[in-house]
């Protein structure tokens, strides 16, 4: 056994606290240990503790997925990693090596559950194809993006909505994957990118983000008057929708030329799913869902790490906030009035 800290998810709307763990050394076939460095945290860890864990009826359970790490040692069959890799740890399935059993943790004398990934805890075991080295040039800090936000925002757009140049695109939520969405579509030669959130956060850095046009709300967006004279500009070609707000959705679906693609990130709370007009979509309107970007981290993670270079500290306007192991409440307080920032706990060191 390897003593270790990690979050555990005991329940629903606290914070959770950092403990003391064992992690079995004892490897089977697949399955590679690693000491994560850095973990961050995203809109799915907000959901899972305070909304509704998708995973509650599994408590108590560790969680996270997007990391950087360093390998300390591989299980039988394992060819695609060795120690001392640095790499990035996704919760996207690799083509590029072997699947395995999760990693097996204990809290005092009893076991705590976990998926196959997981990363708010200094040493964990995975499967080899949860696991991707880290691009050259890429740092440690932001490599994590890649473990999801930036794979969803550049998956979304290249390979689930598939852009082309010269066409329009707007992002609905400004967070990290529509950030993502925006430097994607600009690097693909865009005619036009149109940003929608209503965060002061994110109306105080518009010309940072890239935007060709920002507006505060979607209402504000389909009304104004350019659109109503049927400006060409202001017609998106892909739409990525990050918010999951039902309303959102709804209105999108009702208000969209039917030429458009659409493209669901955000996952609606299962309260207030949205009702859509299914009409629409025969009359040509395309409705796609996005997992993850539909990435496949081993062949894709060397293309959408080109974005990481683009703009202030390697990814335009948004910023990256390390924080030490013990501070994810820290992060949970500040994560909904920070659009801008990427929250990551470093976990350990090399």
């Amino acid at each position: 056994m390897i003593a270790a800290q990690a979050y555990i998810l005991r329940a629903t709307g606290k914070s959770p606290d950092l403990e003391d763990i064992f992690v079995s050394d004892q490897l089977t076939k697949g399955q590679v240990r690693l000491r994560i460095l850095y973990s961050g945290l995203c809109a799915t860890q907000m959901e899972e503790i305070f909304v509704s864990s998708r995973n509650a009826e599994h408590m108590p359970h560790m969680f996270g997925h997007e990391a950087v790490a360093i390998v300390r040692d591989i299980g039988p069959g394992v060819l695609t990693k060795k120690i001392g890799d640095i790499c990035v740890v996704h919760w996207r399935k690799s083509s590029i090596g072997l699947d395995s059993q999760p990693g097996s943790y204990f809290s005092g004398n009893k076991q705590v559950k976990s998926g196959k990934v997981v990363t708010f805890s200094t040493d964990v075991v995975v499967p080899e194809n949860r696991v991707s080295h880290l691009p050259p040039g890429v740092s440690h800090e932001s490599g994590v993006l890649l473990g999801c936000a930036l794979t969803t925002g550049w998956g979304s757009v290249v390979k689930v909505g598939q852009f082309s140049p010269g066409e329009s695109l707007l992002v609905i939520g400004l967070g990290a994957v529509g950030v993502f969405s925006v430097l994607a579509a600009k690097q693909l030669g865009s005619r036009s990118v149109i940003g929608i959130d209503p965060k002061a956060a994110i109306i105080s850095k518009v010309k940072q983000i890239g935007l060709d046009e920002f507006f505060p709300s979607l209402q504000r967006y389909f009304h104004g008057e350019r659109y109503a004279r049927h400006d060409r500009s202001t017609r998106p070609d892909l739409v990525i929708e990050t918010s999951g707000d039902a309303g959102v959705i709804e209105s999108l679906v009702d208000w969209l030329p039917v030429t458009s693609r659409l493209v669901l990130v955000g996952m609606p709370r299962e309260s207030a799913r949205p009702r859509i007009n299914t009409q629409r979509m025969l009359d040509g309107l395309k409705l796609l869902a996005s997992n993850g970007g539909e990435v496949d981290p081993g062949l894709d993670l060397e293309s959408g790490s080109s974005l990481l270079m683009q703009g202030a500290n390697g990814v335009g306007a948004l910023k990256i906030r390390v924080l030490p192991a013990d501070a994810i409440a820290d992060a949970l307080t500040n994560f909904p009035t920070h659009g801008l920032t990427r929250f990551v706990l470093k976990m350990s060191s090399i």
